[in-house]
């Protein structure tokens, strides 16, 4: 019998390759397998760490924060128009950063470059955007960022230095 295996490939995840249907040669494989080749094939991988695992079976990305957050926006009734602006400023932070990328793994070092980019920074036509607009952008990301931190998604915003949320002290 031959098998068809195709690789499951995501820029976020490990490739998982799946056994779709039986007496079928797989073209992008370019050669056939039969039973037997399978079988041998399914040998016991090294055991892969847990925190990697993690990102697998469960990968919250940054498409994952736009869509909550917006969704979340709906939610407690902010304006269409509120709505919309804040979902145009992530759209652009998820283009620079990837929409596949896994939350846990957006660093400081990735925001702060999104906020120093010319997306961020620049409009479509080269200008430089006013301050009041660039600071909308940086703020957007940030609400959104803490707000994973409350859904419990990420541990700490990965926010850069003055960005980062400030800890009231009781001196």
């Amino acid at each position: 019998m031959i098998l068809r295996r195709v690789a499951g490939i995501r820029a976020n995840q490990l490739p998982v390759l799946r056994e779709l249907s039986l007496h079928v040669v797989a073209p992008m494989v370019g050669h056939m397998e039969t039973k037997a080749m399978a079988t041998k094939s399914k040998k016991k991988s090294p055991a892969v760490p847990a925190d990697v695992q993690q990102l697998i079976e469960s990968p919250v990305t940054m498409q994952t924060l736009l869509d909550g957050y917006i969704e979340h926006m709906e939610q407690v009734g902010k304006s269409p128009g509120t709505t919309f602006s804040y979902k145009v400023e992530l759209e652009g932070a998820v283009a620079e950063i990837g929409a596949d990328t896994p939350l846990k793994l957006v660093t400081e070092d990735w925001v702060r470059r999104y906020f120093e980019s010319d997306r961020a920074m620049k409009t479509k036509h080269g200008g430089l955007k006013s301050k009041l607009t660039v600071d909308k952008s940086r703020r957007v990301l940030r609400l959104a960022l803490v707000w994973a931190v409350g859904k419990g998604w990420i541990e700490s915003a990965p926010l850069p230095g003055a960005d980062a949320p400030q800890v009231n002290s009781a001196a």
